[in-house]
C-alpha cells in the first residue's frame, strides 16, 4: 500500500502545472514517497547531511502547495485495490513476498524521474542548487537498480539550471552594452548594476555554476559505474562535456571528455558494436566543441584516432577514421581547419578500405560500402572552398574505381544484398553530383537580382558562394 500511495502522490505532482521551487516542499515530499526512493531496511528515512526536518512536520502546508488534497480524498479506495492487486503481482511462484515485476518497477521509476524535471526555482540561485543536492542524495541512497532509471534525469536537470545560469549572464551583459533593440526590450526599465554589484553577481554565478556542474560530475560518474549503463554513462559524459565548452569552460570541458573516454576503453572493451556506436558518438561530440584549448583538444582528437585503429571489424574501423577527418575541420571556427589533418584521415580510411576487400570475412558488397562511404567523405570536404584536402583528381579517381568494381563484380556479386545496398548506395551519390552541378547552371541561366544581405545572413550568403564553387568543381567530374 505504501507503494501505491507514494506512486499516487508523484502522479498528482505530475498532473499539476506547478513546479516544485520550494525547499521544505521538496523535502517533506521526498519522505512521503520514501517507499518508490528506497528500499524498506526499516531504518527512518532521513538525511541529516541537508539538515532536513521531520515528515510529519508541515504536512498540510505540503499537501496544499502540491494540490493533492482533494485527490487524497476521493482515492483512498482505488488506493487500496491497487495495493492488493499490486502486492499479488509482487509474489512468485512458490507465493513469497518481495518480487518486483520489472516492467512495473521501471514504470515506477520512470515516474521519479520525470519528477526531477519539476524541480525549477530558477530565481533563487541557493534554494535550487540545494534543491538538486537534496534530489542527488536521496537518489544516491536508492540503490542501483534504480539509478538506472533515475540519474540521467538528474544529470539533465543540472545541466539545465547551468545554462539558464549562463543566459542570465547574458542578460546581465546586454544590460550593461545594450543594442537600441536591447534597450527597449531586454532592460525593462531596470537600473544597471554598479561595478561592485557586477563583481559580487559574477562571484556568485561562478559559484553557483561550478557545484552545479559538480553535481552533473557525481551524477554521471556514479551512473557511468552501474552495471550495463556504460554506454549510456559515456553519452551522458559527452553530453556535460558539449555543454562545458558552449559556455567556455574549456578545462571543465576537456574533464568530462577525458572520462568520457575513460569510460569507453574501460568499461566498453568487451562489446564491439557498443565500441563502434560510443566512438560514433565521441566523435560527433567533440566535433562541435571549439572553445577548447588547443593542447586539450588535439589530446582527444588523439584519443579518437587511437581508439579507431583498435576496432574489432575493418568496416568500423574506416568509417571511424573518415569520421576523424571532421575534427580537424570546422565550419563554426576558423582556428580548427587542417587540411593536412582532413587528408590523413581520409587517406587512413581508403588504405582501411583497401585491406578490407583483400580481408577474409569481407563480403565483396561490404567492400564496395566502404568505397562508397570513403567517396562520400571526401565529397563533403570536395565542397569547401578553403579546404585543400580534397582535389579533383583524386574524387574522379574513387568514382572510376568504384565504377570498375561495379561493373567487374555485377554478375558475380549482384544477387547479395550488401552489393545491392552499395550500389544503390552509389547511384544516389552520382545523382546528387548531377543535381547539384545542373542546378548551378540553370540558375546561372536565369541570372536574378540578389536581395541585400542583411548581417544576419552573412554566414547564408557563404554558404551560397561555396556551393557555386563545388558545381563548378562537380562539372569538371566525369561520370
Amino acid at each position: 500500500a505504501g507503494r501505491d500511495c507514494a506512486l499516487a502522490i508523484v502522479r498528482g505532482v505530475l498532473k499539476s502545472e506547478k513546479p516544485l521551487s520550494d525547499v521544505k516542499t521538496v523535502e517533506t515530499l521526498f519522505k512521503f514517497i520514501a517507499p518508490l526512493l528506497r528500499d524498506n531496511d526499516n531504518k527512518s528515512y532521513e538525511m541529516t547531511d541537508l539538515n532536513t526536518e521531520s515528515p510529519l512536520k508541515g504536512s498540510s502546508d505540503v499537501l496544499d502547495a502540491l494540490s493533492l488534497r482533494e485527490g487524497r480524498r476521493g482515492g483512498g479506495a482505488d488506493a487500496s485495490s491497487r495495493g492488493k492487486t499490486r502486492g499479488a503481482d509482487r509474489k512468485n511462484s512458490n507465493g513469497e513476498e518481495g518480487y518486483e515485476e520489472d516492467a512495473q518497477f521501471a514504470e515506477e521509476q520512470m515516474e521519479v524521474a520525470k519528477l526531477l524535471h519539476k524541480i525549477h526555482c530558477p530565481k533563487d540561485w541557493d534554494s535550487q542548487l540545494h534543491l538538486l543536492k537534496l534530489a542527488k542524495v536521496t537518489l544516491f541512497a536508492g540503490g542501483e537498480k534504480r539509478m538506472r532509471f533515475t540519474l540521467p534525469a538528474l544529470c539533465y536537470s543540472s545541466m539545465r539550471f547551468a545554462k539558464e545560469l549562463l543566459s542570465e549572464r547574458e542578460m546581465e551583459e546586454r544590460k550593461q552594452h545594450p543594442t537600441a533593440k536591447d534597450d527597449q526590450e531586454s532592460t525593462n526599465g531596470k537600473p544597471k548594476r554598479t561595478l561592485e554589484e557586477l563583481e559580487v553577481f559574477e562571484k556568485h554565478l561562478q559559484t553557483t555554476l561550478k557545484k552545479t556542474l559538480q553535481i552533473t560530475h557525481q551524477s554521471a560518474e556514479r551512473f557511468s559505474e552501474i552495471p550495463g549503463c556504460a554506454e549510456r554513462g559515456l553519452v551522458a559524459w559527452a553530453e556535460a562535456g558539449m555543454f562545458a565548452d558552449s559556455a567556455k569552460l574549456s578545462d571543465i570541458s576537456y574533464e568530462f571528455f577525458e572520462r568520457a573516454f575513460e569510460s569507453f576503453d574501460e568499461k566498453l572493451s568487451s562489446d564491439s558494436r557498443a565500441q563502434n556506436r560510443g566512438l560514433t558518438y565521441l566523435i560527433g561530440a567533440l566535433q562541435t566543441c571549439v572553445h577548447m584549448e588547443e593542447e586539450n583538444r588535439d589530446a582527444l582528437v588523439h584519443h579518437c584516432a587511437t581508439f579507431a585503429n583498435r576496432l574489432l571489424r575493418r568496416a568500423d574501423q574506416c568509417a571511424a577514421a573518415a569520421n576523424c577527418a571532421h575534427l580537424f575541420w570546422s565550419l563554426k571556427s576558423t582556428a580548427i581547419r587542417d587540411s593536412e589533418g582532413v587528408k590523413k584521415c581520409l587517406n587512413k580510411a581508403l588504405k582501411i578500405a583497401n585491406q578490407a576487400a583483400r580481408a577474409l570475412g569481407v563480403s565483396p558488397g561490404e567492400s564496395l560500402g566502404l568505397y562508397a562511404h570513403v567517396l562520400n567523405k571526401h565529397l563533403y570536404f570536395f565542397e569547401i572552398e578553403t579546404c585543400e584536402a580534397v582535389d579533383v583528381d583524386t574524387v574522379q579517381h574513387l568514382l572510376d574505381a568504384i565504377q570498375e568494381m561495379i561493373e567487374s563484380g555485377a554478375s558475380e556479386h549482384g544477387g547479395t544484398a550488401a552489393w545491392r545496398d552499395a550500389e544503390a548506395y552509389f547511384a544516389k551519390i552520382k545523382l546528387d553530383i548531377k543535381r547539384k552541378r545542373h542546378a548551378k547552371e540553370d540558375t546561372k541561366t536565369q541570372t536574378p537580382v540578389p536581395p541585400p544581405v542583411l548581417p544576419s545572413e552573412e554566414k547564408a550568403a557563404g554558404a551560397e558562394t561555396t556551393s557555386q564553387f563545388a558545381a563548378q568543381r562537380y562539372r569538371r567530374l566525369r561520370l
